[in-house]
Order: C-alpha cells, then sequence, then structure tokens
C-alpha cells in the first residue's frame, strides 16, 4: 500500500534522468559459448540454473559452462525448433519452451527427455508462441503470434482456443498476445498488441475484460501495445505494465492504472517502449529496474531517482545492446539482460567500490580520472583529495551523495609519480623524467625545481619516486637511482646521501620507494633492493639498515620496499611498521629506548604465511577502524583480519577498474574513508560499508562422464536419471575412470567460487579444489562411494549445502556374491570328492591289508594243517602202535593179562577215533559249519588218560610208569 501512493505521486512528477555510464555490466556473447547473441527470454529454474532462448538454441547456464539444446533431425528427443521464444517452469520442474515454428516443447530434468505438443492446426506460418503460464489448477496457458490464446490441459491433453471475435462483446481483443500473467486473485492477466485483458478462469465464460487507453483519462493505460505484465514483488496489490508509450502500473484493490513518467536523458525512437520491468533491493533500498527497447533504467522506488544506461561501444562495462527483450533478477542478486547483442549483466557485487562514480555526471575531468594510472594522494581538509597521475593531477572533492573532479591542464603530459601536502595551500610533486614541481593551488602555478648532487651526477634525480614532508618543513625526496635528499623548503638547501660501497652508515640503495615519519619523528626509509633504512640524524646524518637473511627467521621477507604502514600499539614503548614488498609483507616490531630513540631493536616476522600474500608484490597497506588490514597488490585488493589472519580477496569481480595497484598510491582520509590507486583510477570506499553476501547457493552436479565422455539417462546408460537429480550411480567394474563437474549457483563472480570434494570410500580428506569444478578419479576398486562437494558464494563465505551422490561399482562376474557361492560349493565338491577319494583309497588299503592278513592268515592255516597233519600222523602212528603193540603180545603170549590189554587196545582205539573226530571238527571248521567252543573242565583226568595211553609201549622198552597229580581237580579252558 505504501509502494502504491508512492507511485500515485510520480504521476505529478516529471523524473530527472541521470546518465552514468560507470555501473558495471559484463556482457555474455557467442564468444564465451552462447549459442546465439540474439537473446529472447530468460528463466531461472528452481534448482537455480539460468535458462537462455535465442535465436540458434536453448541455453543452461551454470555460470560457467553452457549446456546447449538444439534441434536434430533424426533425434525425436530433441527440442523442435532452434529459434525459442518463450520459457516458463511449473510446480514438478517441467521446462516449458515456446518456440517460434509454433510446437510447445515438454523437457523433464530428471529423465532429460522432450515431449513435443501440437497447438493449434499448424497451418499458420504465424502460430509462433511468445508467452508461456501455469496456473494455479496446473493447466497450462499458451499466448500466440496471431493465433489468440490456448490453454492446455497436461491430464486430458484437452485444447482450447480463444481468438478477437469483433462479434463478440467480451472477446480477446487481439490475437497478437505478447505475455501472460496470473495474479495473487487468480486472474489471468493478457497482454496484447490492442489492449490488456483480463480473464477469470473460473468463470470462462464471461469472456475478457479488456482495458485500452483514453487519452482524455490519465488513469486509464498509458498505451494500447502492451509490451509486458509483470506482478510486483514488493506489494502484492501491484502490476506493472510496460506499453510502447511509457510505463504504467495498476492498483488490483482500487481498480486504477498510474502512470510513470520519464524524461530520458538520451532519447531515441524507443527509450519510453518498456518491455520489461524487475525490482531489487540494494542496500535496503527499493529498486525498479526498467527495460526498453532503447536502453535501460534504474529507478530509485523512494527518491525517484532515475538513471539511464544504454550501449556505449567506447565502454566494454557497458550493457552491450539497447534492445532489451527480458529482465531477469537471480536469486543470487545478479541483473540479467537479454539483448539481441547477447547477454548483459549486473552484480551488486561490483557495486562494492566506487559507489559514488555509478552517480557521477560523465564530464571529461571524472572520465579522465577513472582511466588515469594513479601513483599518489594526498588528502586537504576533510575529504577533499588531490591525484598525481601519469596523466596529470586531479582533485576530487567528495560529498554526501556526489563528488566533483577537476583536472589541472597546467599539470598535464608531466607524468607524475608522487605527490606531498605543503604547509600553505600547494603541493610538492614528483615525476617521472622531470624533476621536482611546486606548485601553488591559488594561483596554479608551478616551478620545476632542479637538485643536483655534488658527488653523483645522474639523471636520476629528476625519477622521483617518494616524497615526505616533516614537522620542520623538510620534503625529503626518494629518486629512482639518486638516493635520498632533505630539502629546506624555507631556503630551497637541500643535502644529498647515496650508497657507498665501503661505508655501512650509509644508505643501503640509491632506489627509494617508501619514505615514513614514525610517531617519534624517525624517518624509516624503504628501498627497491636495499631492505629496510633508519635515519640517524647526527654528524651529517647516517643510517641504520636491515635486509633480508638467508636461513634467517628475524629478518625481513624481501629487500624490495615499496610501502611503509604504522599502526597503533598497545605498549608505547614499541613502535610497529607494516612493511609492503615485492614478494610479501613483514611486521617490524621496534623497541624504543626513552633515553635513545636511534638505539632501537627491531624484531622481524610475516604478516600472513598464506600464498596469496606470499606471492604478490605489496604496494600498500592501510588499516581500519576494526584492526583489518587492507592491502593493494599487483593482483588486487586483499582484506586480512588481523585477529584470526582470514583473508578475503577483490577483483574486477567486486567492482574494482583494476587488480593492479600501484606503489605510493593509498591513503586513509581523516572520515574514514580509503582510497588506493590503479593503473586504472581510484578505488574508493569506506571499509564499514564494504557488506559480504550470506548467499547460500544451491551446489549442483553438472555433469558426469566415464572416460572423458558425457554420460546422459539412456535404457542402457550408466545414469537412468540426469545427473543434475540424481542420487546413485551403478557402474560395472570396467567403468572405473569417472569425473564430476559441478557448481555452486552464484553468479555475481563464478570464478570467485571455491570448492571442497570428497570421495568417501576412497578419499581420507576433503580435497580443496579453489575455483576448479571439476573432480576425476581412475582405477576405482568395485565397492560403494559416496561423492560429496561443498562450495562458497562468491564472497567467500561457505554454503550450509552439500551435493551428494552414491556410487556402486559392480565387480567383475568373476567377483560377485554368486561367483563366490559357486566358487565356496565348488571348494566344498572338491573338498568332498577329496575326501570321498581318500576315504576310498584308505578303504582299498584297508582291504588290501585285510587281503594281506588274509592271505597271512591263510598261509598260517595251512601251516597249522601242515603241522596238524604231520602231528596228526604222529598221533595215528602212537595209537596205532600202541594197538599194535598189545595186539602182537596177546598173539606172541596167550597167557599174559588179557583185560588190561584189551583195555589199552580200547582206550587207544578211543584216541585215534578222537582224532578223527577232530579232524572232520577241523573240516567243519574251515567251511564254517561249527563253531569254535571252549569249555571249562577238569584237565587232570585227560592228562591221565594221555599218560596211560604210552603205557605198554612202555612195557615193551622195559619204561615203569606212574602219573600221579597233587590235585586230583585242576579246571581249565579247552
Amino acid at each position: 500500500m505504501k509502494i502504491v501512493l508512492k507511485i500515485s505521486i510520480i504521476i505529478l512528477i516529471s523524473v530527472c534522468v541521470n546518465f552514468p555510464q560507470n555501473v558495471i555490466f559484463k556482457s555474455i556473447t557467442t564468444e564465451e559459448g552462447l549459442s546465439s547473441s540474439d537473446v529472447n527470454c530468460l528463466m531461472q529454474d528452481k534448482l537455480g540454473f539460468i535458462w537462455i532462448g535465442t535465436d540458434n538454441g536453448l541455453n543452461r547456464f551454470d555460470g560457467s559452462e553452457f549446456r546447449v539444446f538444439r534441434n536434430n533431425p533424426s533425434n525425436t528427443n530433441s527440442i523442435s525448433d532452434n529459434s525459442i521464444w518463450a520459457l516458463f517452469e511449473d510446480r514438478n520442474g517441467n521446462i516449458w519452451i515456446g518456440t517460434k515454428g509454433g510446437n510447445l516443447n515438454k523437457y523433464s530434468p530428471g529423465s532429460e527427455k522432450i515431449e513435443l505438443i501440437k497447438i493449434g492446426d499448424n497451418k499458420s506460418a504465424s502460430n509462433s508462441i511468445t508467452a508461456i503460464l501455469e496456473d494455479s489448477r496446473g493447466s497450462i496457458w499458451v499466448g500466440t503470434y496471431s493465433q489468440g490464446l490456448f490453454n492446455y490441459d497436461p491430464l486430458s491433453g484437452k485444447i482450447q482456443n480463444w481468438k478477437f471475435d469483433p462479434k463478440f462483446k467480451n472477446s480477446l481483443s487481439n490475437n497478437y498476445i505478447t505475455s501472460l500473467l496470473q495474479d495473487n486473485r487468480g486472474y489471468i492477466w493478457i497482454s496484447t498488441y490492442n489492449g490488456l485483458n483480463r480473464l477469470n478462469p473460473e468463470n470462462i465464460s464471461n469472456g475478457f475484460e479488456v482495458f485500452l487507453t483514453d487519452n482524455s483519462d490519465l488513469k486509464s493505460i498509458s498505451n494500447n501495445l502492451v509490451w509486458k505484465v509483470n506482478q510486483s514483488e514488493i506489494n502484492n496489490n501491484l502490476i506493472w505494465i510496460g506499453t510502447a508509450n511509457g510505463l504504467c502500473t495498476y492498483d488490483i484493490e482500487k481498480g486504477i492504472f498510474n502512470r510513470l513518467t520519464i524524461n530520458a536523458k538520451l532519447p531515441s525512437q524507443f527509450s519510453n517502449s518498456f518491455s520489461s520491468v524487475v525490482e531489487q533491493n540494494e542496500s535496503g533500498k527499493n529498486i525498479l529496474w526498467a527495460s526498453t527497447y532503447g536502453g535501460l533504467y534504474k529507478i530509485d522506488l523512494k527518491s525517484y531517482y532515475t538513471e539511464q544506461f544504454i550501449n556505449d561501444e567506447k565502454n566494454s562495462q557497458s550493457i552491450i545492446g539497447n534492445q532489451i527483450d527480458q529482465l531477469l533478477v537471480d536469486r543470487s542478486g545478479v541483473l540479467w539482460i537479454a539483448t539481441e547483442k547477447g547477454l548483459s549483466y549486473h552484480s551488486l557485487k561490483t557495486q562494492k567500490f566506487n559507489k559514488k562514480f555509478s552517480q557521477v555526471s560523465s564530464n571529461s575531468g571524472a572520465q579522465d580520472l577513472l582511466k588515469a594510472d594513479i601513483k599518489g594522494i594526498v588528502e586537504f581538509n576533510n575529504n577533499e583529495f588531490f591525484i598525481a597521475a601519469t596523466e596529470g593531477l586531479f582533485s576530487l572533492q567528495i560529498r554526501n551523495q556526489s563528488f566533483e573532479v577537476k583536472k589541472f591542464d597546467e599539470l598535464k603530459n608531466l607524468n607524475l609519480w608522487s605527490i606531498e601536502k605543503g604547509l600553505n595551500n600547494d603541493l610538492w610533486i614528483g615525476t617521472y623524467g622531470n624533476g621536482l614541481i611546486h606548485f601553488d593551488l591559488a594561483s596554479a602555478k608551478k616551478n620545476i625545481l632542479k637538485i643536483n648532487s655534488p658527488t653523483f651526477q645522474s639523471a636520476a634525480v629528476n625519477y622521483i619516486k617518494a616524497l615526505h614532508l616533516d614537522n620542520d618543513s623538510i620534503l625529503w625526496i626518494g629518486f629512482w637511482g639518486g638516493g635520498l635528499t632533505a630539502f629546506n623548503t624555507k631556503t630551497n638547501n637541500y643535502d644529498n646521501w647515496i650508497a657507498e660501497i665501503n661505508n655501512d652508515k650509509s644508505i643501503s640503495h640509491n632506489d627509494i620507494w617508501a619514505l615514513h615519519e614514525d610517531k617519534l619523528g624517525r624517518l624509516w626509509i624503504g628501498t627497491n633492493g636495499g631492505g629496510l633504512n633508519l635515519f640517524i640524524p647526527k654528524d651529517g646524518g647516517s643510517f641504520l639498515s636491515w635486509k633480508f637473511e638467508q636461513g634467517k627467521t628475524n629478518t625481513l621477507i624481501n629487500n624490495s620496499i615499496q610501502s611503509i604502514t604504522e599502526i597503533t600499539s598497545e605498549n608505547i614503548s614499541e613502535t610497529i611498521l607494516l612493511i609492503g614488498t615485492e614478494n610479501g609483507s613483514s611486521k617490524a616490531v621496534v623497541k624504543n629506548n626513552p633515553k635513545n630513540i636511534y638505539r632501537v631493536d627491531v624484531t622481524f616476522s610475516n604478516l600472513s604465511k598464506e600464498k596469496v600474500l606470499l606471492e604478490n608484490s605489496i604496494k600498500g597497506i592501510l588499516v581500519d577502524e576494526n584492526g583489518a588490514y587492507w592491502i593493494s597488490t599487483n593482483s588486487g585488493l586483499i582484506q586480512h583480519n588481523s585477529i584470526n589472519s582470514a583473508l578475503i580477496n577483490f577483483n574486477n569481480a567486486d567492482g574494482l577498474y583494476s587488480n593492479i595497484f600501484n606503489s605510493g598510491a593509498y591513503i586513509k582520509s581523516n572520515n574514514g574513508l580509503m582510497i588506493f590507486g590503479t593503473v586504472k583510477g581510484p578505488v574508493i570506499f569506506n571499509p564499514g560499508e564494504i557488506n559480504l553476501s550470506k548467499y547460500e547457493p544451491n551446489i549442483v552436479f553438472t555433469d558426469f562422464q566415464i572416460f572423458n565422455r558425457s554420460i546422459h539417462p539412456a535404457e542402457n546408460s550408466a545414469l537412468k536419471t540426469s545427473i543434475v537429480v540424481a542420487k546413485e550411480i551403478d557402474l560395472s567394474y570396467d567403468q572405473n575412470v569417472i569425473a564430476f563437474k559441478f557448481a555452486a549457483l552464484d553468479y555475481n563472480a563464478s570464478n570467485k567460487i571455491e570448492y571442497l570434494y570428497k570421495l568417501e570410500g576412497f578419499d581420507k580428506d576433503w580435497i580443496k579444489s579453489g575455483p576448479l569444478h571439476l573432480a576425476a578419479y581412475t582405477n576405482l576398486d568395485p565397492g560403494s562411494y559416496i561423492f560429496r562437494v561443498k562450495g562458497t558464494n562468491s564472497d567467500g563465505f561457505w554454503s550450509s549445502q552439500t551435493a551428494t551422490i552414491n556410487i556402486n561399482i559392480a565387480p567383475p562376474i568373476w567377483k560377485t556374491a554368486w561367483a563366490y557361492a559357486i566358487y565356496i560349493l565348488l571348494i566344498g565338491f572338491g573338498l568332498f570328492a577329496i575326501r570321498k577319494f581318500e576315504l576310498s583309497r584308505s578303504r582299498l588299503r584297508n582291504e588290501l591289508r585285510i587281503r594281506d592278513l588274509e592271505t597271512k592268515k591263510i598261509r598260517e592255516i595251512e601251516n597249522m594243517k601242515s603241522r596238524f597233519f604231520a602231528n596228526l600222523s604222529h598221533e595215528f602212528r602212537t595209537p596205532l602202535m600202541l594197538i599194535k603193540g598189545p595186539s602182537e603180545q596177546l598173539l606172541n603170549d596167550i597167557n599174559s593179562n588179557r583185560i588190561e590189554q584189551y583195555k589199552l587196545i580200547h582206550r587207544n582205539s578211543e584216541k585215534l577215533q578222537n582224532l578223527i573226530d577232530q579232524l572232520l571238527e577241523l573240516s567243519q571248521l574251515e567251511s564254517s559249519s561249527i563253531p569254535v567252543r571252549a569249555k571249562n573242565e577238569n584237565i587232570i583226568p585227560v592228562l591221565r588218560g594221555l599218560f596211560y595211553s604210552f603205557e605198554s609201549y612202555a612195557e615193551q622198552k622195559n619204561i615203569r610208569m606212574n602219573f600221579t597229580s597233587a590235585h586230583e581237580k585242576a579246571l581249565v579252558w579247552f
């Protein structure tokens, strides 16, 4: 509501337009990779990519690289037409693309597939799509060039068309549609070549409400040819409307139009034909950027201060073209400008320095200063400065919102090299080749003074690199090759000191590049090759010197000194000097002797071990109110935090006109303003106003490569979805050489973004990539990995967001789980076979052993048989002999006792029968017919019978036999 009231006031005000050309615009054309320099439309998607529609393809930009989409007749998945006129992202992240050929393309970022949707009958050659919109219900609205308005329902595929119909009062006012918008109340706004239309999608049958201009009513739309309608982001009830004859707003609540009158500083045929507007908050101010077909406007919505920007062929930092089709402010705060000659962009980051120069008029003095090679700066009063440059002398008067620049023609072409403030509204100026100049500011008269040395005749006295005026009106002059001179500005007398080889009390070098008087009044001299000197004002003057010493820690970092700055010390008995050299910076702590201030003890240390300071030439050092060091170098400006040693680098991307600073050209004003001199103008800023962005960009993967070939989603591809949205990648064992590209989507200064990445499962620590947005890995082993990327924004602030993707590299088939299962089975089977073989072998061995035993047993049995039959023969023979003996006896002796003989015959007969029975049993035993049985019986009777069986035989031999036993019974198993 507040904004609406302010806009209403504008109606009564003719806005005064200034014409500054010092706001930095950078440009992108085909030379940087854009597919065509004729840019028609712009869009930023949900992920943060910038999409650029041109006359020769669609571009996706990540801040460093472009991916271009073009029509490929042999690929049905390619875009239908190369001339892109409209872009829109729906709620699902799909990109809708309108082409000059009249086809609607739907691009799915996940699958990277393009679906072609034909609208209209395609019989007309003028069916080009000019605008696309998704409404709150998900329907797609399409505006065309000459074929009216279309509505496409993605669910049903139904297409409706509305055209101008003179017979229908509430028809569309014109078939040539330029833009579409749905406001916060749900109404669809359609801008055309003849009027602005409003449609209620909930009650389409009521038709269109048409708004036309009425020259007699200032509350009507400013022109019937409406190029663009935009919803205000500051005030939801406000709609911005760009027409062919001015810019106006529409108050949704009040239902009225308000015209904004802008009088162009440099008017042209199309400088009042507004094509697009965007709002932006700039340092707390609400800014409106308004594009026309004749340049660009920047309007402060509170003060109405308006600036105009047009293309300047002599200024590479102006907008690239005046015919602007669309504006876009991305989420990182960058303004994008689509023109017919390329893409321009402006970053708020470029306004950190020299802010006031963006509002300075284009007078020749200011423009000359911005291009000048600044060599020295001094301050007169508050915020009045005199600047010595190769191009001459400038005065710079800084006021609240502007400043005034003057160039002195009296000193042009003198190649000024150093400058010092005099005591009487005058300046002392050292030149490169023209000696010393005394310049009176009141009369603008110069006086060139010649200084000669009676002992050192050289033209070097005409090259003055350093000047310092002390409290005694002595002007100390440092020459390039001519040593040091003390010039009395009251008497014009002077003394000279030069380096003497055999005198260690002389000045150490004749090149004097820095002079500094400390708080105790001592003069410190920095030489270009001879280190640091302290002047001792006794006995005609002598010097103490300190130089770099190899291998020592308490030493200067380098002998070529380019600046000396004193900082406040908490200890009153010491002096601290920051010494900038050709290769880094040293901090010198001087212990002061209260009895003799020239009897000093100096300790040196490196100001920083950071590579950026050690490898740079330090041109100047200033200290701000917070104790931070601001260090000018040969490659930009560095802020050094004296507490935690954190470094922040500033360069062209931050608004520096040049990264190359000059030694001796730096000053801090009485109110804290700092000025450094570069080879291309001054750098002016208040350190307290340097705000660093806390924007956290989205970190995304932009490309995935296998063996240096980009991979896109496909049926047989390693990627099933686009690398942009992929969460996991499955690779085969032979796809182990991979690379990722990634980006932090902050477009302020992509080259200043730094990255860290880590492949978990491979890298032990995070790897510093610097600004390089590529990580490659080779010969990865099969397994699971997680790849992570972190990034900063353009100001070095680390984003909390991390891009993460899982990587699975499958092992070869012979290393899979199935393979190992088979290996286990095979090993088990092998072990089983071996075991079985061993068991079989053991069984065979046992069988052979048993057979051998059986053979042995059989042999033993055979032997036993042989012995048995031998014994049996003896056994048979004995009974037979015993039978034969009695029988013969009976035959020979008829009178003998026959009973006893018969008994003997009977016993031996039984014995013989028993032997025969045993023989039969042995036969049965061999045939396993009877078992072997043992009995526990009395063996005495058996032995007695066996003994007396030989009785008759003994008698024949006249042997008497008698069997006696101590026991009648002895049980034995047999």
